[in-house]
């Protein structure tokens, strides 16, 4: 038996990572060339799919700034275990803003987040130097930033270099002296660009373990071909909220006694998220459909459901992606993230299925499918015609479809069954138990009874007498001897 899907999640105060659901495998129906000459072919090549992924939240961000906090080191931390448990995969960065502002805004503060997220991962000081020196909106790294890097960052003695017993602190001359004094600076007591060019490196391995997250531009999707990060680094602007406020909530929000309110609901839709992808695969910076950085996001709207606009518009109720997945506007991204638990974050729910024929007897190695939603899992049962299902809760109802061994070229599957992904916690619950064990009947006495019958049980038809042991053996436990259950 093999699972259908894999999806671990870690996560950290603001931020999340995991694997995603495996990907369907790529196949090909080919024919022969109706002529000899000129020679025929075809131009196949398979989809873009994400394998893992990695987020950091807003709170890791000075508000409306790209700076990123000393607090990021613990996001940072899963981000090193992830890139350790995916070696040679590319990735690719996406920044993310609220729709607070224009979308021109949100698009460079969103690629400006994502740029500082690149910057630190490859330890390129410069594009800091160019975040703090070439402030935008909000965006304004400052004196005080860099004092908070120097009272984070330890000195060769230890204790961070504003640090001081008693108070008050250093003052921040004596400590960019002291740090200049360390890396073989002029000594002169000012922060200037090359003072900032080696604080900015010391604050980098700080946050990242040294050496334990240390990536190289080719470790990107785009492998640092392109100047402009295209492939490698991306702003999506306010077009993949997370969270849209219902219409009347939007309207409240309005009133700017309300800021503050509303920028801290709003703070799910900040964030930056990362995804992996398959090793070795690299993308072509002419076909990749995101703009960089520093271009507009005309680019990004060309990539728009039809109803794009709409689905990142408040409506009659407040909406998240994660529940209704219909709150993102590229269509682009959205094939990226809708089964990724970074942005999605959807639960699995997991089961056993018996796979039989028509006469109920087990198909060992039965070739089988599940169909969920728009996607699409293959495997084998085990000799016995056993699989464990393991599914995503959303949407809330799969349907697997078998053959025999003998069959399985023909692509045709004439067996199939309808099945409860989430059986919830209500009465009905241990009905959708037997529903899924095969138990068919509308009564719930006459079903009791069947699943008794099939695994020696004395024949009561009272759901108490099994309910532990099919809960139990529905929901991926200890399964009875025997039994018939497809």
């Amino acid at each position: 038996m093999g699972n259908l899907v894999s999806l671990d999640l870690d996560s950290a105060e603001a931020g999340r990572a995991g694997a995603h659901p495996k990907a369907t495998p790529f196949r090909v129906f080919a024919a022969p060339a109706s002529q000899g000459s000129p020679v025929q072919f075809n131009t196949i090549e398979p989809g873009l799919f994400s394998i893992a992924c990695w987020r950091m939240d807003d709170a890791r961000f000075d508000f409306d700034s790209s700076f990123i906090r000393p607090e990021a080191k613990k996001e940072i931390g899963l981000l090193a275990a992830v890139v350790k448990s995916q070696p040679g995969s590319p990735l690719s960065i996406f920044g993310h803003a609220d729709p607070t502002g224009s979308d021109e805004y949100n698009k460079v503060l969103s690629g400006r987040r994502a740029l500082a997220v690149y910057a630190l991962l490859v330890r390129d000081a410069g594009r800091w130097e160019e975040l703090y020196s070439q402030p935008f909106g909000g965006d304004q790294w400052t004196r005080q930033q860099l004092r908070l890097v120097l009272e984070t960052i330890p000195s060769s003695s230890g204790p961070p270099y504003a640090a001081s017993d008693p108070p008050p602190a250093t003052p921040m001359t004596d400590a960019v002296a002291a740090f200049q004094g360390e890396h073989g600076l002029a000594v002169d007591g000012d922060a200037g660009p090359k003072t900032r060019h080696e604080l900015f490196l010391a604050y980098m391995d700080w946050l990242c373990g040294g050496d334990a997250l240390h990536l190289e531009p080719s470790d990107f999707l785009g492998g640092g071909a392109d100047s402009g990060g295209k492939g490698d680094v991306q702003g999506c602007s306010e077009h993949n909220p997370t969270l849209v406020f219902s219409r009347e909530e939007a309207q409240r929000f309005q009133d700017s006694a309300l800021r503050k309110q509303r920028d801290a609901e709003n703070s799910p839709n900040r964030r930056v998220v990362i995804f992996f992808f398959d090793p070795g695969l690299r993308v072509d910076q002419a076909s990749w459909p995101c703009p960089r950085v520093k271009e507009d996001s005309t680019g990004c709207k060309a990539r728009f459901w039809s109803d794009g606009d709409e689905r990142r518009s408040p409506q009659d109720t407040r909406r998240t992606y994660e529940d209704s997945g219909d709150t993102f506007a590229c269509r682009f991204y959205d094939r990226l993230a809708m089964k990724s638990p970074c942005e999605a974050s959807l639960p699995l729910a997991s089961f056993d299925v018996r796979l039989v024929d028509f006469d109920k007897d087990p198909i060992g190695g039965a070739p089988f499918r599940i169909l969920q939603g728009a996607g699409v899992r293959r495997g084998h049962a085990d000799d016995e015609g056993w699989i464990t299902v393991q599914a995503l809760r959303r949407p809330d109802k799969l349907t697997i479809e078998w053959t025999l061994p003998d069959q399985e070229d023909n692509e045709q599957y004439p067996f199939s069954r309808e099945f409860f992904v989430d059986v919830g916690s209500d009465d009905s619950s241990d009905d959708k138990r037997l529903f899924n064990l095969g138990y068919l009947n509308k009564e719930r006495k006459i079903n009791v009874r069947a699943y008794q019958r099939d695994f020696g049980h004395d024949v009561t038809g009272n759901i108490e007498d099994i309910r532990d042991e099919l809960r139990a053996f529905h929901d991926g436990g200890a399964r009875p001897a025997g039994g018939q259950a497809a």
